[in-house]
């Protein structure tokens, strides 16, 4: 049966769009084939935030232990799913397992779109989740196979807790907050895994001169911090939404001094007047229009998501 048709996701009345319907569809096939008995639960992250949730479902308990789960957001292609599970046994098996850093790991979600795609990286997430150790694995993903509608919406509060298990839940709590909340403030810097990824993602060098010397390097963002949704990090924290760039470069970018079309050739704008700094830097004179460089570009070609950001930057941050 299709989620869009279960009556305990039918009462959230969520506005997903038709791929991001069949999405998640893909996403219980996907992650049921690899683990049959994996319990499929609603869940309320934070107490707000609508979920469907992969793992094992402990009656009585507030969270149960996710392993992964689907975030739903109103707008639409927003919609994600993520490894969840806050457990530091399970964490410390993941990083081994992957070859990444846990933080690297959990924000690198999948959108519902990108499944119905016909995207692969879920089965290719599920199959490295299958080599952890089995009797970990089954603390997490062997449950009594429940679909959503055999399960209820975690509203539990803290006063109906143990103190004990308060105590467990806010720590929890806490400990994830620090974490999502550090990720966030050294992406801003261009620092910690953000400037990891983006230096990968443009094979550790400048994306227009080619200089491989990492420490002269920034992690740029193409849309700016200050524009990204406050409300979800993603944007923040997406390695498609940054350039690795030269200092001086960098400078001219953050201040929409130049930019890229689509086809990655440098768009130069005609309110850099500054002719020694053109020229050493082999801009040509300032015309009297915004300007495509004859020569410079990226060095590699920009995917759809990328060409969304810098399509952001050409109409809100380009001076003309």
């Amino acid at each position: 049966m299709s989620l869009r048709n279960d009556p305990a996701v039918r009462e959230w009345e969520l506005q997903l769009d038709e791929d991001e319907w069949r999405g998640l569809d893909v996403a219980v096939e996907t992650v049921r084939r690899h683990f049959p008995s994996i319990d499929v639960y609603r869940a309320l992250l934070a107490g707000y935030r609508k979920s469907i949730s992969f793992g094992r479902y402990e009656p009585g308990k507030r969270k149960g232990r996710p392993l992964l789960s689907v975030r739903l957001f109103a707008e639409s292609g927003r919609s994600y799913i993520s490894v969840r599970s806050d457990w530091n046994e399970l964490k410390e098996a993941i990083e081994k397992a992957s070859g990444k850093r846990w933080d690297v790991v959990r924000m690198d979600g999948i959108t519902l779109r990108e499944l119905a795609a016909g995207s692969s990286r879920l089965d290719e997430l599920c199959r490295m989740l299958q080599e952890l150790d089995s009797n970990l694995l089954a603390k997490v993903a062997a449950g009594a196979g429940l679909e959503p509608s055999a399960c209820p919406v975690r509203e539990r509060g803290y006063t109906e807790l143990s103190e004990k298990e308060r105590e467990e839940e806010l720590v929890e709590d806490l400990e994830q907050l620090v974490t999502e909340r550090s990720q966030l403030v050294l992406a801003r810097l261009g620092q910690g895994a953000f400037r990891d990824k983006v230096l990968k993602k443009w094979g550790g060098r400048c994306a227009v001169t080619g200089v491989g010397q990492a420490d002269v390097l920034r992690a740029s963002h193409i849309k700016p911090w200050r524009e990204c949704d406050p409300d979800d990090g993603r944007e923040r924290l997406d390695e498609n939404n940054g350039l690795a760039l030269c200092g001086t470069y960098d400078a001219l970018f953050d201040r929409g001094l130049i930019s890229f079309d689509d086809d990655g050739r440098m768009l130069v704008s005609r309110q850099l007047g500054d002719k020694e700094l053109r020229a050493r830097l082999g801009l040509g004179a300032a015309s009297k229009r915004e300007e495509t460089h004859p020569a410079l570009r990226l060095l590699q070609p920009l995917n759809a998501t990328q060409k969304s950001y810098m399509a952001y930057h050409r109409e809100h941050l380009f001076r003309r």
